[in-house]
């Protein structure tokens, strides 16, 4: 009798090891797929495309903040209504009285830091989820941001001394040392060649990047979450009445009745995207963790676009000599 008892719960535990083994090659399978069960067509074609744009709009995020606190005169005029809210152009542009804080307010503040947030734009877009990545609560994702930015504006301030000064005046040195005098450059030469602000900017961006990871992690997958469960509430509604489950709902989405979301089902967003709603969808896990507020979320996207617009209008419009009403009149 015990004999037959042990062999029971050995078979038992043979055939939950066995599902177990199961499980976790489906899923594996499964990982870097669409909720077809196909690969992503094009990959690199797509991957290459939404990183183009994505570092756009980091580029044109740093533009409209820069152009947002420093440029532009913000007022109110509407009929006899009219008072200033702030324009601090003047006060900036003569904050010190040096000739060097020309280079230092224009490439610390932006030339630097456009391709640093372009790169962090880029790796929270196209960021694959990791094992051991935890979400923050939301008083994380309301200072990280201004923490990144802080971060940033430091490592540009020492960006700018090191190719504007410092990394001159050590050619020269060099050059001098070597007895060959010819081969010195002037204070300014590095700091107008695009190659190395672009590639320190990048550098700046790979570092502060290990700061904001954890906030582009949750913002990405809160908002993730949140289409998920929308679209899973339809087919819980429509399973209790018809007997719906979500492999049905990914049939009849495929036969025309669209309930998987555009960006999911068509080439509208980064491949991991499309992956990582597909995997959500699959697994449908609870993960417990700390309840960030949708308002806060939504808020931060919306301000980053309303940003990043006002930067790409100033950046590629108005800085190509064109007038924008406002913003941007040309005086």
């Amino acid at each position: 009798m015990i004999a037959v008892r042990l062999f029971h719960r050995r078979n038992v535990a043979g055939q939950l090891n066995d599902g177990i083994s199961e499980g976790i090659s489906a899923l594996r399978d499964s990982e870097g797929t669409l909720l077809s069960g196909k690969k992503v067509r094009l990959r690199f074609a797509q991957s290459t495309y939404w990183g183009v744009v994505a570092a756009l709009l980091g580029a044109g995020f740093v533009a409209g903040l820069y152009d947002g606190l420093w440029q532009v005169h913000w007022y109110v005029h509407i009929g006899s209504l009219h008072f200033e809210i702030f324009w601090l152009k003047t006060w900036w542009d003569n904050l010190f009285p040096y000739k060097w804080w020309t280079l230092y307010r224009h490439g610390a503040f932006r030339d630097l830091l456009e391709p640093a947030v372009a790169t962090i734009f880029v790796k929270t877009l196209m960021a694959k989820s990791k094992a051991g990545m935890k979400r923050v609560g939301p008083w994380r994702l309301a200072v990280t941001p201004v923490l990144v930015i802080l971060v940033a504006c430091a490592l540009g301030v020492a960006g700018i001394w090191l190719i504007d000064f410092s990394g001159p005046w050590a050619w020269a040195h060099a050059a001098s040392a070597a007895h060959a005098p010819g081969f010195k450059v002037s204070a300014h030469f590095l700091g107008t060649l695009s190659v190395p602000q672009i590639v320190l900017g990048i550098a700046i961006g790979q570092a502060v990047h290990r700061l904001w990871a954890p906030c582009g992690y949750t913002l990405q997958g809160i908002l993730m979450d949140h289409s998920v469960d929308r679209k899973q509430a339809i087919v819980r509604n429509a399973g209790a009445r018809f007997g719906i489950g979500p492999e049905q709902a990914v049939e009849m989405d495929t036969a025309g009745w669209h309930i998987i979301p555009a960006f999911v089902r068509w080439p509208l967003s980064p491949p991991v995207i499309r992956e990582r709603w597909a995997a959500t969808w699959r697994t449908n896990v609870a993960v417990v963790v700390h309840r960030a507020r949708p308002w806060l979320v939504t808020a931060i996207v919306f301000t980053a676009f309303l940003v990043t617009l006002l930067g790409l209008v100033g950046h590629y419009w108005a800085g190509a000599g064109h007038t924008v009403p406002y913003l941007f009149p040309g005086h």
